[in-house]
């Protein structure tokens, strides 16, 4: 029977996360026994995860104390840290995978004994080794990026060459408790009511709900015959605090819920739609194929992993309700008053296609300049991650977007893998010199470094360049000639890398006609 290992040494939006990691797993691995590593803080959230055999603690306050004690070196320190794990240390595991990827994942999964180890593990130089593109990507270029084209569960499904489990929740559910939240709902339930969710908790960021925003949203939602508001709470004060003011507002005609922890799936099962911001309530209810909204700020990333829910971009609260009736009349066949005048956030849907799940935009102002770029570059970050290209797609942007809009975004990304290709030819010229001098060299390590430093600039090449990197930090050996011969094959991998970018540029061009008047038509 295999033996797995989670290392999951971050927030709890990580813990939550692996839900549906984990029930791809087991699907893949149906008789492996799967343990869980995690910080005692985030225990309470391990416990609601199906299909994990058994759960090892670490306290994280007591190995950073002992790091920050002056008393104690951290050669102290260290040993005290494996003295924690040494109940997993002697255990001869056919996979270990370091699932949240951070620096404590990475020297454990080193530490132990495996067969496999799976994303980012310290060499004895105290490099960093990645086992395949996937975990390259994870490591070296999702920390740069400032937009995610590609979701962080889905590249770590990616890294295991794992499916979405959609037909199949993650979370468990207390059969006991159940049958007391069916019995609590059923009034509603029987009416034939749609019971909207509104959970109070803050977002992973500590954003707190608009109070105005509330207000507006369950004023309408109260007002409709075919739907109930239910707010729900974990109980802190603030959260408490926001459902007395909602209560005084509405008569105290509101219905609310302060649940436990154990208790929330059987809550959330009995909802039709969840209102959340990004947080461990949401990310539980996206387990459960329980409909979420997910209402995120500006360039906030999203934590649905599962398709068919929804994210509202709030750019101006004032109308977000709007946004929120939009989604809610379209999916539950409602008809709450909208102001269409007043669609000034932006609302995706979560779809899956063939490389995983992603966001399409369904209302509110379109930058087509942007989505084209988003919807480019995922594919493109797809590709050079090894996964098959998809012709349709290019098909598909094709037929639906003008000449004009196509050329202008072709134009700029033209520039930048020009300006990366100068750069890579002359990394390849004093490649061919490097050896002979130490000038050389060093004018060489130059060039490596100008490749390198395109990873942290918003180019469309980006990406590639921080592959480029991760490759280069898996140098097998320390002999000079043997590197030089490894280096010179990742230049050659990354000028693979921008061809497949020209490719699919040129493909998005390839119906434009450019005639002898120098007039431009499309086919």
């Amino acid at each position: 029977m295999k033996k797995i290992l989670l290392t999951v040494l971050s927030g709890s939006s990580d813990i939550i996360g692996c839900a549906n990691f984990i029930s791809a797993l087991k699907q893949n691995e149906p008789h492996s026994q799967i343990h869980l590593l995690c910080y005692e803080r985030n225990e309470k959230y391990s416990h609601l995860i199906k299909d994990v055999n058994n759960i090892y603690l670490l306290n994280e306050q007591s190995i950073k104390s002992d790091l920050e004690n002056p008393l104690y070196s951290n050669a102290f320190a260290l040993n005290s840290f494996f003295d924690v794990i040494s109940q997993i240390k002697d255990i001869q595991w056919d996979q270990v995978i370091n699932y949240s990827n951070d620096l404590t994942s990475s020297y454990i999964c080193s530490y132990l004994n495996a067969n496999e180890k799976i994303g980012t593990t310290i060499s004895q130089k105290g490099n960093p080794l990645t086992n395949n593109s996937w975990a390259n990507y994870q490591n070296f270029h999702l920390p740069k990026s400032k937009e995610h084209f590609i979701g962080k569960h889905q590249i770590k499904m990616n890294i295991c060459n794992l499916k979405n489990t959609n037909e199949k929740s993650g979370i468990k559910i207390n059969e006991k408790l159940s049958l007391i939240a069916a019995k609590k709902f059923a009034p509603l339930k029987t009416s034939g009511l749609k019971v909207i969710g509104i959970d109070l908790s803050h977002s992973f960021s500590g954003q707190k709900w608009n109070i105005n925003v509330l207000k507006s949203t369950i004023e309408e939602l109260e007002l409709c015959e075919n739907t109930k508001v239910v707010l729900l709470t974990s109980g802190k004060t603030t959260e408490i605090d926001t459902i007395n003011k909602l209560n005084s507002y509405f008569s105290n005609n509101l219905l609310s819920i302060n649940y436990t922890l154990d208790a929330l799936p059987s809550v959330l099962i009995n909802i039709d739609f969840l209102i959340s911001q990004s947080n461990a309530t949401l990310m539980i209810a996206d387990n459960l194929d329980c409909k979420v909204i997910e209402v995120i700020e500006n360039n906030t990333k999203s934590n649905i992993i599962k398709e068919d829910n929804f994210i509202v971009e709030s750019l101006t609260p004032e109308t977000l309700h709007n946004d929120i009736f939009f989604i809610l009349n379209q999916e539950l066949d409602l008809e709450i008053s909208i102001n269409k005048l007043e669609f000034l956030n932006k609302s995706f849907q979560t779809i899956e296609d063939d490389f995983g799940i992603t966001r399409t935009q369904i209302n509110g102002p379109i930058d087509l300049k942007t989505e084209l770029g988003y919807i480019v570059t995922r594919y493109y970050h797809n590709l050079i991650c090894g996964k098959q290209s998809n012709p349709d797609l290019i098909t598909h942007l094709k037929k639906n977007l003008s000449y004009s809009q196509i050329e202008e975004y072709l134009m700029e990304s033209r520039k930048e893998v020009s300006s990366s290709i100068r750069i890579l030819l002359n990394a390849i010229r004093s490649l061919n010199v490097a050896n002979s001098s130490d000038t050389n060299l060093q004018n060489f390590i130059g060039h490596l470094d100008n490749l390198i430093f395109i990873g942290s600039t918003n180019s469309v090449t980006a990406a590639c360049h921080n592959l480029f990197e991760g490759r280069l930090e898996n140098i097998p050996s320390e002999q000079e000639e043997e590197n030089l011969s490894f280096i010179e094959n990742e230049i050659f991998n990354l000028k693979s890398d921008l061809q497949k970018l020209t490719t699919v540029l040129d493909q998005l061009s390839s119906p434009i006609l450019k005639l002898n008047t120098g007039v431009k038509h499309e086919l």
